[in-house]
């Protein structure tokens, strides 16, 4: 299934329309503008350049907010933060475009704008949604869409509701997007709304295959079809083609795959979409693999893959080539050159895994960021209003005692002075003590935070390289098990390459290779960890200990079989004897054990 994300209303907010003139004319039209007249200027400037210059954009944001503050204009700033927001969005930026975007809502509240908050609902959804964030996305979204339906708007409504099916689509549950699919439809379609129409054919086309209904994909793409032939839309039409391909790949009617992708191939090829081009490459390397034409499908695969890396492709479309590759050479009987690609592919994958947690660990660390100069920021304000409660209280103790003071006598006042400018100093003493105290605990805070997310990232990186071994020692079993066939059946000749190829591979050493690497990793991680588990056994073997480490990072018993290549019963057996060696009583459990240990 390939899903066409169109997005309904993304960052839509109400503005009026701006003007065609060039940035030049706006800016020297700002120079002279009244206060009032320059935050139109600021947001006619703002939607001139997010497109194409999302940095300059930003800078008139900020001023906007600035001009729009100082004037007092809250649903001005309203409109100018949630433009940030977008400035950031176009360029990648989530964590930030959802910070300001949450700053638009604290605004859209205090001025009961109920259309404002549907505003900020859908885009912040959106924003959340290209996060990963689905479940949480899914709850503004569904937010939204609820305000906008009690403000009787039915085409933001249906807007709401394609936005929603994308999450569900992406989210796994195929069906109850179809639902908002249908109805967004059919809503379209009797208003005679065909640009927003089509957006659901398309998407019905590529959502109806995950629920086996393969007639009412191809009617929806076909319907998709015919609008874009009347339009002329060539890269469109690419889309359409492909996915009718992949429709009939599905029904394993491969000659009509084989012809819808040769034409997607034609049209992406005039409009010159390099990534189009691979991808029908690749889909036509897929299936003329399963019709068992194999030079012609490597020959795709590659022009796939050289083009991808000219053009510089996510790795994920490099590991997907790799795969493909991998599973053609193996369809072939070529082993040695299936494992080479497998190869590239867990490589790539680990780049990818690692890449996306870098920036996991990067978005967490910008939330934390903000999150803490909000606090500083309240906390600031908290500080500022206290003081100026003191200084009012104490302005009238003063004036009280220097009243009462000055009619004792002259003497008594001066005492006042002096007790005064002390009692000052001391309160000036506390307040510096109580702010090293703070920034002492902030500053511990903070590095126990750094540690912890140090030790969860080296936890996930040893998990997957336990993982990694266990694929590792599937795919050379897998090898030496089909090496092991073709032996059967080879002549001479062949059976000393076979014989050869099973030197080359010592899938034995090649494991034990690995389980040292990946105990290396685990005492870095858990350093005390087999000197502990030594003075309750001393007598376990190695496998046993191999078995206590895996344990202690909480793997499943199906996850150990696959690393240790035994079957469930034999983990299940392996469990037993560790358990006898480490005396545990039958009723506790040997994992949280191991886990506490």
């Amino acid at each position: 299934m390939r899903l066409f994300l169109f997005l309904f209303g993304i960052l839509c907010i109400q503005l009026t329309a701006w003007s065609s003139n060039p940035v030049d004319s706006l800016e020297n039209e700002l120079t002279t503008a009244a206060d009032t007249s320059k935050l139109r200027l600021y947001q006619q400037l703002y939607q001139a350049t997010i497109h194409t210059e999302p940095e300059r954009a930003r800078e008139y944001t900020e001023q906007w907010i600035n001009l729009a503050q100082e004037l007092d204009n809250p649903q001005s700033e309203f409109d100018a933060l949630f433009g940030l927001g977008r400035s950031y969005y176009v360029q990648g930026d989530f964590a930030q475009a959802v910070h300001y975007g949450e700053q638009a809502m604290t605004i859209a509240r205090s001025l009961n704008d109920t259309a404002r908050i549907a505003t900020v609902y859908n885009g912040v959804g959106y924003m959340i949604f290209n996060q990963g964030k689905y479940d949480k996305a899914l709850e503004y979204l569904l937010q939204g869409l609820r305000l906008n339906e009690s403000l009787g708007d039915s085409l933001a409504v249906h807007k709401s509701k394609f936005n929603i099916a994308n999450v569900y689509v992406l989210n796994d549950n195929p069906r109850k997007a179809l639902d908002y699919y249908l109805a967004c439809e059919n809503y379209f379609s009797q208003r005679g709304l065909d640009q927003f129409s089509v957006k659901c054919w398309l998407n019905l086309g590529a959502t109806y295959p995950d629920v086996q209904q393969y007639d009412s994909s191809y009617y929806y793409y076909q319907l998709a079809l015919d609008y874009y032939e009347q339009e002329n839309d060539e890269y469109h039409l690419a889309k359409v083609l492909d996915g009718l391909g992949q429709n009939k790949m599905d029904q394993k009617e491969y000659a009509a795959a084989i012809n819808y992708y040769q034409q997607a191939l034609q049209y992406n090829q005039s409009v010159e979409n390099q990534d189009g081009i691979a991808l029908n490459y690749r889909d036509l390397g897929r299936v003329y693999t399963l019709t068992g034409q194999y030079t012609t499908a490597l020959k795709y695969l590659k022009q796939a893959l050289a083009l991808s890396e000219e053009i510089d492709a996510p790795q994920q479309v490099i590991m997907n080539h790799y795969e493909a590759l991998a599973e053609t050479y193996a369809a072939q009987g070529n082993y040695a050159q299936a494992y080479d690609y497998r190869l590239k592919y867990f490589e790539v994958y680990q780049e990818v895994y690692n890449q996306e947690k870098e920036e996991q660990m990067a978005a967490l660390e910008t939330e934390y960021q903000l999150d803490k100069k909000e606090q500083e920021i309240a906390l600031q304000a908290q500080e500022i209003g206290l003081l100026a409660q003191q200084n009012t209280i104490a302005g009238y103790q003063r004036w009280g005692l220097i009243g009462g003071f000055l009619l004792i006598a002259a003497l008594a006042g001066t005492w006042y002075n002096r007790q005064r400018l002390k009692h000052q100093q001391e309160r000036e003493l506390l307040e510096k003590d109580k702010l090293i105290a703070q920034e002492k605990i902030t500053s511990a805070q903070l590095a126990q935070q750094q540690l912890q997310q140090k030790l969860d990232f080296k936890n996930r990186e040893l998990t997957t390289h336990a993982l990694h071994l266990g694929q590792k020692t599937e795919l050379l079993e897998e090898v030496k098990s089909k090496i092991n066939d073709v032996w059967a059946v080879a002549n001479p000749r062949s059976k000393t390459e076979l014989k050869q190829l099973k030197q080359l591979i010592r899938g034995d050493q090649m494991i034990e290779n690995d389980w040292d690497s990946f105990i290396q990793h685990f005492k870095q991680v858990h350093p005390d960890f087999s000197q502990k588990l030594s003075a309750v056994a001393n007598e376990l073997t190695p496998n046993e200990i191999r078995l206590a480490m895996m344990l202690k990072m909480n793997l499943s018993s199906k996850e150990i079989a696959s690393i240790a290549n035994i079957s469930p019963e034999g983990v299940k057996k392996a469990r037993y004897r560790l358990r006898k060696k480490l005396n545990i009583a039958s009723e506790e459990n040997i994992q949280e054990y191991i886990l506490q240990m």
